[in-house]
């Protein structure tokens, strides 16, 4: 499908974002993709420190949390997680973590323990007071923040 028929389709059904949308999945796409592909092959903690050295040239001291761009990143992840294999939350929380630094916010990355038979685990992002893929977060009681994981 062109991209002209795809923003018509959206018009007419009355989803938002047209274009903008289109590059915001494609470009969450790449970097859930890549997530994918480093965690695979560095690591968590590799992985996490490589998120944070890429962000922190973009990010803007005292930039206070936009909702409607926590909004579009949050979505965009969304729909991007659905187009990659194997996609998870640290993908997601990564990608939005890089993402969101090109527009200037600074984020860090958390991760949460719970054991219901098993060890379960899950990433959020935190920006600011907000949270984004938060979930149920009053059942992770072991939270390690991106400086535990990265052993500062």
């Amino acid at each position: 499908m062109s991209v002209g028929r795809w923003l018509q389709l959206t018009r007419r059904r009355g989803l938002r974002g047209g274009l903008r949308a289109l590059f915001d999945v494609a470009t969450m796409t790449a970097l859930v993709g890549a997530w994918r592909l480093g965690l695979r092959h560095l690591g968590v903690r590799r992985s996490v420190r490589l998120a944070r050295l890429t962000a922190q040239p973009f990010e803007r001291a005292g930039c206070k949390a936009e909702p409607v761009l926590l909004a579009r990143a949050e979505r965009g992840a969304w729909r991007a997680s659905r187009l990659v294999p194997g996609a998870a939350c640290l993908h997601r929380a990564l990608a939005v973590r890089l993402w969101l630094a090109w527009h200037g916010q600074a984020s860090q990355v958390v991760v949460g323990f719970r054991q219901r038979g098993e060890v379960q685990g899950h990433a959020w992002l935190e920006v600011g007071e907000q949270r984004l893929f938060a979930g149920e977060l009053e059942t992770y009681p072991s939270v390690l923040s991106e400086q535990t994981l990265l052993g500062e």
